[in-house]
């Protein structure tokens, strides 16, 4: 029987197959198959108007669907969403709408005053025009002007289809536009507005390919899709720039344009015929997952060396996106997408011999000399000492692979670790029994630093046991950006993974010196000395060489597998730096205060910045010892003192005895000091708590941060701790990410302090270091991880522990443990109340807070008992005071009966403790905030206000101008949030779109607490029409009712809360009309509060 080839899966065949295992997905396939069967037929009538240019017909869409289904290859197509496979196929299909204009729009153009307007413009830019474009400009200004009398009918039908064409391709990217209205019959009830016109929509995606690159970065990254699947707006724009840009393959042009140009080429434009050679110049045309290879052949006798310059433009452009994608690739794709595409291989040949552009090859040069200059300066890292970083980093990612080598080998029979014992997983805790954690031992790592007095210089050297180097190792170390699998990772776990082999960070190095020596030793192999070299001194060349066994041993070492990697730091980098420019050359040494001989200040400024660089992170994979000394004339060692162990392992500790003896480790930060089961992933102690979260592969640490006991006067009073910046630590494989800010939401970054009960310590051993950090491997990425996703681990966990201290069946219960702890207790009662139910917390407090010692603390400068913080139904009060004076008197209701507390007390409580209740402005008081202490999560959070609140709501939303602080910016109320007031509770949403924010109406730190919002609905022209009612104290009601009531700010609004809210409502239509109706009468309050104080608000806005 023959066989049958397998054709390459496409992204139609991808959407059919979703289909059959999701049925939510068949409306949104059967949408596509109406927009396919509408757009093409629409597309052809781009062949009407562009007649001498290449098809932007749906074979044209076809084909840029090709090149993008080749890229992606079957394994990535499958891992499509339905929505990201629909926007594919959508905007692909209707990223040239523009070009296709029918009969009536063309009619238009050629009678409207704008089209004469541009004619004028052409005539005065005749010497940037082709031949023939001009030629037709002089035509039709000549009739138009009359200036010629005759011209022939096929001129003048030729004239208007050049002049048609010049008119309408600069900008055809925009004509996609028109989709929303021409198919508005096929979207609506199908497709979400979002869908179609925003940033993350069919038209912007679109027009994106007619635009330079950096306006991809504004479209988002990640959105929620259509059926309920995520969603990648920013890939889908990429993917359709780069099948576009790719589509050059024969066959372009229609079948009567090739006819045409072997009768008369004299009706077809010059450049119309270039480009006809430029596609069909392609010889070879190649793109896979893997690589892109394109041959081109030109004819110097058929214009050749044009059509080459042509295609060598083309070549520029597709190196300059493909640079794009490869640097923001991690930007652009969703998790785990594979590689940017690599190896592009564009030939060009001229009668069979290589085409050269002078200025361009120079331009490559130049471009190749700055990214080298980048990695190997300061533009990406922080300090010249980094480069000391990524050699410890290839040290322990080397000895990694070779203690999982030696495991898998069955070198550790003896500690239950054998090939067979892993071949199912082996898990961290794992490593708890037998001692297993003390092969950890085997591997530990040396920094020394030499001051060699024969050679005169100062030597870095970093050892390892790990695995050496091979030559295809260094190759790869060669080719920057490039990536290397190993065979060595078959099954090994996650978490013990390198965090990256070899990465480009290797290139910092470079700051200290002109070259890194490895000397390297594997099984049954000769150690070799492998050199590399700077760009900037030998090309970044590459030399190789055996060492024989009688080779000098400071450096080298032939018994024992691993590496010594070695760099002579140049001390014209450091010195040069201090007395050249006036910066500071050295860091951790002060020249002028303890003067010394150049190579003596060298040496120990780099001692020092070693230890730091050591001493930077506490724990590690592997103890890293650490020691500098000098070696004489002689060679004599001059300092005989034992290499300190500056950095300990994880998971098997150095034991330091006597002085040296360091600081025990705390509950959680090493392996040893949990006991040895490994039932249960959680671990307790009375002030921290440890989980291991095997598939995340993730260590949580959390520390309780306790309340500060003092006695005064005989009173037992209690403050809760300091806010902080950042109670979130957090470590990628044990190297700190310094700038972790990404984990909050926009809003919260740089603006508040915070107030928590605890320190999240967050170890990531994840696998993939790309989905976490940033090129330097200090800054964790957009996105990574969030803040909610490490509140709902907080959450678990504290659940955990509460049951861990009520086990009453167990040893755990043990009511004095907290005796002389009440600080810890009382965070701990607080945390738990906020986090566990009910019936649980009581269990707790049963158990441990019903003492009479206890239920005496007064809570800091306060008289409240703490029991009232957790008493059920308790109401608080806190007085703020009024930023800006009103001349209104209006105590409206009075606040409820609540216990009282300072707004400073108020500052040290976690914000998602508080339930704000109700603003309430009081005269002589200012706005009294009452609120609970637990929170209700599944509960709208509205909250109640009266007037002056309202009043003081609205008023605030306006900024004043950034440059006149003097002045109110009316447009600014537009696309900001107010209060959760309890009258319109159909538009209190629980977040808001990330191009909304808060302004001068949430600058009490109280008003942080607040969770749910209003959407502003006011547009440009609303805003107009409140500037005039305020500034000439005029009464617009009416007109600014109209105005938001056909506002498609107001439509946005609600369609927004429709998919936040009542997504799932069975009567859409009825729920759109109560969220319409409660918008109207918002802003009717809102006029009608502003009107009604219209002189105090306009003598506000004057101030």
């Amino acid at each position: 029987m023959e066989s049958i080839y397998n054709m390459p899966l496409t992204l139609e065949q991808h959407f059919h197959n979703l289909v059959q295992y999701y049925p939510n997905v068949q409306d949104l396939y059967s949408l596509w198959r109406l927009l396919k069967k509408r757009i093409e037929d629409k597309l052809i009538h781009s062949r009407g108007i562009f007649v001498n240019y290449s098809l932007h017909d749906g074979s044209h869409s076809r084909s840029i669907l090709q090149i993008i289904e080749r890229f992606l290859g079957e394994e990535r197509i499958c891992q499509l969403s339905a929505t990201d496979t629909f926007m594919l196929l959508v905007c692909t299909y209707a990223h040239d709408y523009g070009m296709a204009q029918t009969f009536n729009k063309i009619y238009e153009i050629l009678g409207s005053k704008e089209f004469e307007r541009f004619l004028e413009d052409m005539d005065g830019k005749q010497h940037f025009l082709e031949k023939e474009d001009g030629w037709a400009i002089n035509n039709l200004l000549g009739y138009l002007h009359k200036k010629k009398e005759e011209i022939p009918l096929n001129d003048m039908y030729l004239s208007i289809i050049l002049v048609i064409q010049l008119y309408l391709r600069p900008e055809h990217w925009k004509g996609v536009i028109d989709i929303e209205k021409e198919l508005y019959g096929l979207f609506q009830d199908n497709v979400k507005q979002r869908f179609i016109h925003s940033s993350e929509g069919i038209v912007e995606i679109c027009m994106c390919h007619g635009l330079p690159v950096e306006n991809l970065l504004h479209i988002p990254v990640h959105a929620n899709g259509m059926v309920g699947d995520e969603f990648h707006p920013r890939f889908v724009a990429v993917m359709l720039r780069f099948g576009d840009l790719l589509d050059w393959d024969n066959g372009r042009f229609p079948m009567w344009f090739v006819n045409e140009i072997s009768k008369n080429q004299t009706i077809i434009p010059r450049l119309s015929l270039l480009h006809f050679r430029k596609h069909e110049a392609i010889s070879h045309f190649l793109i896979t997952p893997k690589k892109i290879e394109i041959i081109a052949k030109c004819d110097s006798k058929r214009e050749g060396y044009e059509v080459a310059g042509l295609i060598s433009d083309w070549k520029e452009w597709l190196v300059k996106e493909c640079r794009e994608m490869v640097i923001n690739w991690y930007e652009i794709t969703q998790q785990g997408f594979g590689r940017p595409p690599g190896n592009l291989k564009v030939d060009i040949l001229v009668d069979n011999r290589p085409y050269m552009a002078e200025d361009k090859k120079m331009q490559m040069q130049m471009s190749q000399e700055r990214v080298m200059k980048l990695l190997e300066g300061t533009s990406i890292y922080r300090d010249r000492y980094v480069g000391i970083r990524e050699m410890l980093q290839n040290a322990v990612d080397a000895s990694l692979l070779q203690l999982w080598k030696d495991i898998i080998q069955n070198r550790y029979i003896s500690y239950g670790l054998t090939k067979d014992a892993v071949s199912s997983g082996l898990d961290l805790l794992d490593l708890c029994k037998k001692n297993r954690a003390a092969v950890f031992e085997n591997y530990n790592i040396y920094v020394e630093v030499i001051l060699d007095q024969r050679e005169d210089k100062v030597f870095v050297i970093v050892k390892d046991k790990g695995i050496g180097i091979t030559p295809e190792d260094m190759e790869y170390i060669s080719n920057i950006g490039s990536s290397k699998e190993r065979k060595v990772y078959d099954k090994m776990p996650a978490w013990l993974q390198p965090s990256g082999v070899f990465g480009i960070g290797l290139q910092s190095v470079f700051q200290l010196t002109d070259c890194i020596d490895f000397y390297t030793r594997r099984h049954n192999v000769p150690e070799q000395k492998i050199s590399l070299y700077s760009y900037g001194i030998n090309r970044g060349k590459i030399s190789v060489r055996e060492l024989p066994p009688n080779e000098d041993g400071m450096y080298s070492n032939n018994s024992i597998p691993g590496t010594n990697v070695k760099i002579s730091v140049e001390p014209k980098k450091i010195l040069d730096i201090e007395r050249g420019n006036g910066k500071k050359g050295f860091i951790y040494y002060d020249p002028e205060f303890d003067k010394g001989e150049d190579l003596d200040m060298v040496f120990a400024e780099v001692a020092h910045a070693c230890e730091h660089k050591i001493k930077e992170f506490k724990f590690d994979y592997f103890n890293i010892y650490f020691k500098a000394f000098k070696t004489e004339k002689d060679g004599t060692i001059s300092d005989k003192e034992e290499p300190r162990c500056l950095r300990r392992s994880f998971f098997y500790p150095e034991k330091e005895k006597g002085k040296r003896a360091g600081k025990k480790p705390n509950f959680g930060e090493t392996l040893d000091t949990f006991p040895n089961d490994t039932a249960s992933p959680y671990k307790f102690i009375e002030n921290m708590a440890f989980y291991w979260d095997k598939h995340a592969c993730r260590c949580y640490r959390l520390s309780v941060r306790s309340c500060l006991l003092k006695n005064r006067n005989g009173i037992n009073q209690v403050f809760l701790p300091e806010r902080v910046l950042n109670p979130y630590d957090i470590n990628y494989k044990f190297n700190k990410i310094s700038n972790a800010e990404s984990i909050y939401a926009l809003k919260n970054q740089k603006k508040y302090l915070h107030a928590d009960f605890l320190k999240m310590s967050l170890l990531i051993l994840d696998n993939q270091p790309t989905n976490y950090l940033n090129i330097d491997r200090e800054r964790l990425r957009e996105r990574a991880i969030d803040e909610e996703e490490l509140l709902l681990v907080r959450k678990k966990i504290l659940r955990h522990w509460c049951e861990y201290f009520c086990r009453t069946d167990a040893p755990e219960i043990n009511k004095d443990r907290f005796k002389t702890k009440s600080g810890i207790l009382l965070s701990l009662t607080l945390l738990f109340y906020q986090n566990v139910e009910l019936e649980l917390f009581q269990k707790f407090v049963k158990l441990y807070c019903e003492s009479a010692e206890f239920k005496e603390l007064i809570l800091g400068e306060e008289k409240i008992p703490v029991a009232k913080l957790w008493e059920p139904g308790r109401l608080f009060s806190v007085s703020v005071p009024v930023l800006s004076k009103h001349e209104i008197v209006d105590d409206g209701p009075e606040p409820e009966k609540t216990v009282k507390m300072l707004l400073e007390t108020a500052r040290h409580l976690p914000r998602r403790l508080i339930h704000i209740k109700s603003i309430l402005y009081k005269n002589g008081e200012g706005f009294i905030y009452c609120f609970f202490l637990r929170i209700q999560e599944k509960e709208i959070q509205s909250l109640s206000m009266n007037e002056v609140t309202r009043l003081y709501d609205y008023m605030r939303a306006f900024d004043a101008y950034e440059n006149q602080a003097e002045r109110v910016d009316y447009l600014t109320v537009q696309k900001k949030v107010f209060k959760p007031d309890k009258q319109y509770e159909n538009l209190l949403l629980p977040r808001h779109p990330y191009t909304f924010r808060k302004g001068r109406n949430f600058e009490s730190v109280l008003d942080g607490c607040i969770t749910w919002y209003i959407l502003s609905p006011f547009d440009i022209e609303t805003c107009r029409i409140l500037r005039k009612g305020i500034e000439k104290e005029a009464d617009i009601r009416d007109e600014l009712l109209n105005a938001v009531q056909v506002s498609r700010q107001m439509g946005k609004c609600i369609q927004y809360i429709m998919g936040v809210r009542f997504a799932s409502c069975p009567d859409q239509e009825k729920t759109e009309k109560k969220i319409r109706d409660e918008y109207m009468r918002f802003v009717e309050d809102f006029y009608n509060i502003l009107h009604q104080n219209q002189k105090m608000v306009n003598a506000q806005f004057r101030k």
